[in-house]
């Protein structure tokens, strides 16, 4: 199963209410409670991780599963049924995802609890393979990976949303994070001036869609052959093209011959399957350099103190890595 994703739950709750929140739901019923309704023995169920979601491994009638479990108070039932929805038409068009698992009363979500305490499931089935690392320096691996993504863009063109199933946009998640960073973190206020200026001169119509939003390493399970994705927590509105540059965001730690070499790779395989300009391919470090701004406004840089965050991660580490990315950036210019 994928390691965790520190960059998974950039969202409007700060990283230690949702660790915190997290942790309060795995350890009462409600993880058993909700496996139960898709089939699985309580016995069972075995916790991989926390990030996002907390993650169970599981066994149902219909083989080894994985069950998504998250608290009321962090996404609502609508948000947690329109991810799903997405991932099933992805598997209905034969992209290469995690099929979705419905519950025992033909649902493809399950709640347990009531109010504040009330907590929600998803399962997906098991598919074969490791996922990829953020180390990952094979090219083919790459290619297939990209190839992956095309795949899964191809299908969420013919993708139509059915009624209340409603999306997140990429205008309204970017809206307040200038606010959000300090007035002493004058490179990423640099940074961020200069992609929001960059944003208003993008095409919208058909260079937009439902994409996945977090096509990170860990969410890539590669058998040698094909590369599978997993984890539609948060689909969004937004350009392709920011998906293709999301996995450029994972090998920010690399030297940049390796950066572009890889960065190559993946969008070759990316074109195999789904059509991608000259001029996005030139808009990918833009596109990699606004997702770091909306992680680094999330980690609240201007708050004393480290901790984990949603993934376990160290907080004070990835804002250094984020801030580092903003000055090869700059140098870059």
């Amino acid at each position: 199963m994928p390691a965790p994703s520190a960059e998974t739950a950039a969202g409007g709750t700060d990283p230690q209410t949702w660790d915190r929140t997290l942790r309060a739901v795995g350890q009462g019923p409600a993880p058993a409670a909700l496996a139960a309704r898709f089939g699985a023995e309580p016995e069972g169920l075995a916790f991989v991780r926390r990030g996002a979601n907390l993650i169970y491994r599981m066994t149902t009638p219909r083989g080894s599963a994985y069950l998504r479990v998250v608290a009321a108070r962090l996404q609502s039932m609508s948000e947690v049924a329109s991810g799903v929805d997405y991932q099933a038409h992805l598997a209905r068009c034969g992209a290469p995802v995690a099929p979705p698992l419905e519950t025992q009363d033909g649902g493809l979500v399950a709640s347990y609890g009531e109010g504040d305490d009330m907590a929600f499931a998803s399962a997906s089935g098991e598919v074969p393979g490791r996922a990829l690392t953020r180390d990952e320096t094979d090219e083919a691996a790459l290619r297939r990976w990209g190839r992956a993504l095309g795949a899964l863009h191809q299908a969420a063109r013919s993708y139509v949303p059915g009624p209340g199933v409603r999306f997140l946009h990429t205008d309204d998640n970017w809206a307040g994070k200038r606010a959000q960073i300090p007035e002493h973190e004058h490179l990423a206020l640099e940074r961020f001036d200069e992609i929001d200026a960059w944003r208003a001169t993008l095409p919208r119509g058909r260079a937009m869609g439902v994409t996945h939003s977090d096509v990170n390493a860990s969410n890539a399970i590669d058998d040698g052959r094909v590369v599978r994705l997993v984890d539609f927590d948060e689909p969004t509105v937004n350009w392709w093209a920011a998906d293709v540059a999301r996995p450029s965001c994972e090998m920010r730690h690399l030297p940049d011959s390796d950066r572009v070499r890889l960065r190559a790779a993946f969008v070759a395989g990316y074109r195999e399957q789904a059509p991608f300009g000259v001029d996005e391919e030139a808009d990918l470090p833009r596109f990699a350099l606004m997702k770091h701004l909306e992680v680094f406004a999330w980690l609240e840089p201007g708050r004393p103190g480290d901790g984990p965050i949603a993934g376990g991660d160290s907080r004070e580490r990835l804002l250094a890595e984020l801030r580092r990315a903003f000055e090869r950036h700059a140098d870059a210019r």
